[in-house]
């Protein structure tokens, strides 16, 4: 789970935290990444090439709030 502190977001922590998974996965064989993004992180991720695959509503019985949760892929290269 990646999550920034809000002191942090918009700074470049949560691209370079990604770039290191990215590179991570390139020298275990380059495997195809799958994500669940919140609607937050989800520009960042299509940034980094991800693309959706599908939405998921989320919402705990009896609640008011909900969240989508965005599905992407980035395939290996």
């Amino acid at each position: 789970m990646l999550i920034t502190h809000p002191d942090f977001r918009r700074r470049g922590a949560g691209m370079m935290l990604c770039n290191w998974g990215l590179k991570e996965s390139a020298k275990r064989g380059g495997w195809n990444l799958t994500i669940m993004a919140s609607p937050m992180g989800r520009a960042l991720y299509q940034h980094l090439g991800y693309k959706l695959l599908d939405t998921e509503f989320a919402q705990v019985s009896g609640e008011r709030e909900s969240v989508d949760i965005d599905i992407m892929e980035k395939l290996a290269s």
